[in-house]
């Protein structure tokens, strides 16, 4: 410590500026390759009643990750243990999904979709460009699609500026998309779904659903997000 402080008092203040300016660049230039460092493995990784720590280590491996047993912990039932719509504000949120919060945390969005199977009952598939995205199905059961990065899918960029596939899984456009690889996860009520930097993912509704889309950043990753 007594070291450091003289290296720094011999130092003219333009040399200190200049010595802190790369230290910055080399700590958010390590941190934008390791968000753009992908993993490509065919593994589903899930945790029962994770701690905050178990979320953060999990998430690290860059592979989906299903969390069980812990919506069912968040303050936002009835007294009949349904979803109550009026309880799902950022205030509420940002209390109970603490456990899904990174280190240093800089802010979070929300999404809310309540979603019937007979008008709306496929997703576009597309490829995610958060740094951390969770799905959380608060009611419902879906069936997610799950496509690693190494897969070559043409795209166009639609209007939440995603890489979004320019043919449609759903229909005989999906005769394009049969060289891809995939795999399949079906999520209950009360589950949720990391979905990984550069994965490609769609679902499709079994049931009528209420879906929570959280989308997070830290102090490092939010300045970053403009070059991802």
């Amino acid at each position: 410590m007594i070291k450091n402080f003289f290296f720094f008092k011999y130092m003219e203040p333009i040399n200190i500026l200049i010595y802190i300016v790369v230290i910055v660049i080399l700590i958010f230039g390590v941190n934008f390759l390791n968000i753009k460092k992908t993993n490509s493995n065919y593994e589903i990784l899930q945790k029962y009643k994770p701690s905050r720590n178990d979320v953060i280590e999990l998430t690290r491996n860059k592979l989906p990750l299903v969390l069980l047993g812990v919506i069912e912990d968040w303050y936002i039932f009835d007294e009949n243990d349904k979803v109550n719509k009026n309880k799902l504000t950022a205030d509420v949120l940002n209390e109970n999904t603490k456990i899904l919060d990174e280190l240093l945390t800089l802010n979070k969005s929300y999404e809310i979709n309540s979603i019937k199977i007979k008008t709306n009952k496929y997703s576009n598939l597309i490829q995610e460009n958060n740094v951390k995205h969770f799905l959380c199905l608060l009611k419902g059961e879906i069936s997610v699609y799950l496509f690693n990065p190494e897969q070559k899918i043409e795209y166009i960029i639609n209007e939440n500026n995603q890489k979004q596939s320019k043919y449609s899984f759903w229909n005989d456009e999906n005769e394009k998309l049969k060289e891809t690889k995939y795999m399949e996860v079906n999520l209950g009520p009360e589950q949720i779904i990391h979905i990984p930097y550069g994965w490609w993912y769609c679902y499709k509704l079994k049931k009528n659903s209420l879906i929570l889309n959280i989308n997070s950043n830290t102090i490092i990753t939010g300045p970053l997000k403009i070059l991802l």
